[in-house]
């Protein structure tokens, strides 16, 4: 799987591109999906708002993000989501909203603070 992010920049700006993809490994737990791949990346770099991920995959048909991958994703906001095949093909356009509704998010855990605040 390999995947584009871009990064959110002024109008004068051109989108920076994150290029990365997965790493396998025999250890499912210690496989590394392009999307957290991307983010991280970016992370490294200084970068913290997203416009786009791009998802490509080898497969016949668009493949979406995993579950851990969508829930790593809507804790940056809500970007929109390219999903396509390098066979060609329709590409698939949504959101991480649409991906993970209801979504546990950073917000969440603020509105828990100010409660925990008021009942004290």
């Amino acid at each position: 799987m390999l995947n584009n992010l871009f990064e959110e920049t002024s109008r004068q700006e051109e989108p920076k591109a994150f290029i990365v993809a997965n790493c396998e490994n025999a250890s499912y737990g210690g496989t590394i999906c392009a999307e957290r791949n991307a983010i991280t990346t970016a992370l490294s770099k200084g970068y913290r708002k997203f416009k786009a991920i791009a998802v490509v995959t080898e497969l016949q048909e668009p493949a979406s993000p995993c579950g851990m991958c969508r829930q790593f994703l809507v804790e940056f906001g809500n970007c929109r989501v390219l999903m396509g095949s390098s066979r060609g093909g329709d590409v698939t356009e949504t959101s991480v909203v649409e991906l993970l509704p209801n979504a546990f998010t950073p917000a969440a855990l603020e509105i828990h603070d100010e409660e925990e605040e008021k009942s004290e």
